[in-house]
């Protein structure tokens, strides 16, 4: 059983389609790339599956349970954990501070045992902060804790906004544009580290990027969104050499995106329907 099941999605906003008919699976352990345009309708799906809208119509199921009606922060606690197209940190808090925000959801500590600073509450301080160290020194951050978010280059920024997500023990990890903004070093950097952090934990990753190299080298599987349609999936390189993709990164005559040059490859479908598969690939 897949991991993460989108059946039939689709979303408006007043006259526009920003998702049509949207399906697609990510398997448990997978890191899976989903790539296209600009307004293609790719955030809109993220929202859609971490709770922020609802889709008009369709359906979004999480481990086999449909998450219709769930609010973001019960999304998070069965294991949705996300980043944003923009770095969202709290800029005037340390390191460690946004971390511990993060870590302390997991701790079972209530509000008036956090008001009356209880045992039960200095434990779970403790415990989030311990666990915000732990996450720093996994992702080559610990030098880091007692800086303030705010004042880090961006590419830091990106590595704080990742290493918080990690805190919430995600089962899947939705990175939105995650290497944007960052150059090449960096990026190679960070792709390692999501990487590194689906080894440790297990966790399945469902990529936004327009980083098309970057996607073949890091993902086990890819699909494309174009105006709001599915309208290619497969392995990284399948997808490249998809004639659709092509046209839709750069018109009728215009490459490959990230193959510049190449001809597609012969009788690869637009879109087929996905075999469920266990595993990475």
């Amino acid at each position: 059983m897949a991991l993460l099941e989108i059946s039939g999605v689709a979303k408006r906003f007043g006259g526009v389609a920003a998702l049509t008919d949207v399906s697609m699976l990510v398997n448990r352990g997978e890191i899976v790339g989903l790539i296209g345009p600009n307004g293609a309708g790719k955030t809109t799906l993220f929202n859609c599956v971490s709770g922020l809208i609802p889709p008009d119509r369709g359906r979004i199921a999480f481990d086999g349970s449909d998450l219709a009606g769930l609010p973001p922060h019960a999304r998070a606690w069965l294991g949705i954990a996300r980043t944003f197209q923009l770095v969202q940190t709290f800029t005037a808090m340390t390191v460690e501070d946004n971390l511990a925000v993060a870590a302390h959801t997991f701790t079972g500590a209530g509000l008036v045992q956090d008001v009356l600073r209880l045992p039960g509450a200095r434990r779970a301080e403790r415990a989030a902060r311990e666990r915000a160290r732990v996450l720093a020194t996994f992702l080559g951050i610990e030098h880091l804790l007692g800086a303030t978010c705010g004042d880090l280059p961006f590419g830091l920024q990106r590595q704080v906004e990742l290493a918080r997500a990690l805190c919430l023990r995600p089962r899947l990890l939705l990175l939105d544009e995650a290497a944007s903004g960052l150059d090449s070093t960096e990026t190679a950097a960070f792709a390692e580290v999501v990487l590194k952090a689906r080894a440790a934990t297990g966790a399945a990753v469902l990529w936004i990027e327009h980083d098309v190299p970057l996607v073949s080298e890091v993902c086990d599987y890819a699909y494309v969104l174009d105006f709001g349609e599915l309208i290619a999936e497969g392995t990284p390189a399948e997808v490249v050499a998809s004639p659709r993709v092509r046209e839709a990164y750069m018109g009728s005559g215009g490459a490959a995106p990230g193959a510049a040059g190449e001809a597609p490859t012969a009788g690869v479908p637009a879109v087929r329907t996905r075999r469920r598969r266990e595993g990475v690939r």
